[in-house]
C-alpha cells in the first residue's frame, strides 16, 4: 500500500496599522492611514509606473526633538514596505511505502521590510488532508505512530522543534528592521505509521507576512 503526500504554497503580505501616532481614519473596509489640505494633485499611471502626488500642500517637513518625529504632511505619511519570497510553492512529500517511512521537503521564505517594529511570518489559513498532526514536539514515528508537522530554522525562528501546520502558527519573526532580507527554512515532514490508510492527500497553506509600520 502506498501514501502519497504534496503541500502547495500560497503567499499573503499584510501592511498593518502604525503603531505611532498619526490621524487616521478607518471603517468596516477601509482605512485611510493620511490626508492632506492642498490645491491639487492625486493618483497618476502609466505603463509599470504611478505616481503620488500634491500641488500646494502646506506645511511639509520632517521635524525631529527628543524622543519624538513629526512627519508633516501627506507626502511624509509612507507606511513604509515589505515583500516575501518563497523559494518552491509546490512541495511533494513523495510515497511512504511502509510503516515507519518518511519523508522531508523543504522551502525557504526570505522577508524584507523596512519596519522598523519588524515584522511576523506566519500560517494563516490551511486546507485539505493530511497524516495525522504531530503532538510531542518530534516527528520521528516513535511507536509506529502516525505524524505529519513542520520545523522553522533560521535566525528569526519562532520554534525550534516540529510543529502542527495549522492556522495561526507563527513561523518566524524579528523585532526591527530588515534590510538584506531575513532567510527561514520551513520543513515539512511525515512519518508513516502502522495504522495509516493507504492513499493520496493535498494541502494548501498560505503563509502571512505582516510588518507594523
Amino acid at each position: 500500500m502506498r501514501y502519497w503526500l504534496a503541500i502547495f504554497l500560497a503567499t499573503v503580505l499584510v501592511v498593518a496599522p502604525a503603531h505611532s501616532l498619526r490621524a487616521a481614519m478607518s471603517s468596516t473596509d477601509y482605512y485611510i492611514y493620511a490626508d492632506d489640505f492642498s490645491v491639487g494633485g492625486g493618483l497618476s499611471s502609466g505603463g509599470s509606473y504611478s505616481l503620488q502626488d500634491t500641488v500646494g500642500q502646506s506645511p511639509t517637513d520632517i521635524s525631529t526633538g527628543g524622543s519624538y518625529a513629526l512627519h508633516s504632511g501627506y507626502q511624509y505619511q509612507t507606511l513604509g514596505s515589505i515583500s516575501l519570497s518563497i523559494s518552491d510553492s509546490s512541495l511533494s512529500l513523495g510515497t511512504l511505502t511502509s510503516t515507519g517511512a518518511s519523508s522531508t521537503a523543504a522551502t525557504t521564505a526570505t522577508i524584507t521590510t523596512d519596519s522598523a517594529t519588524g515584522y511576523v511570518l506566519s500560517i494563516s489559513n490551511v486546507s485539505g488532508t493530511s497524516l495525522a498532526a504531530v503532538s510531542d514536539g518530534a516527528v520521528d514515528g516513535d511507536g509506529s505512530s502516525e505524524e505529519y508537522g513542520v520545523a522553522a530554522s533560521g535566525s528569526d525562528a519562532a520554534f525550534g522543534t516540529d510543529q502542527a501546520v495549522t492556522s495561526s502558527l507563527a513561523l518566524a519573526s524579528n523585532a526591527g528592521a530588515v534590510s538584506g532580507g531575513s532567510a527561514t527554512i520551513l520543513t515539512f515532514k511525515a512519518v508513516r505509521g502502522a495504522a495509516s490508510e493507504a492513499g493520496s492527500k493535498s494541502q494548501s497553506i498560505t503563509l502571512s507576512a505582516v510588518a507594523n509600520f
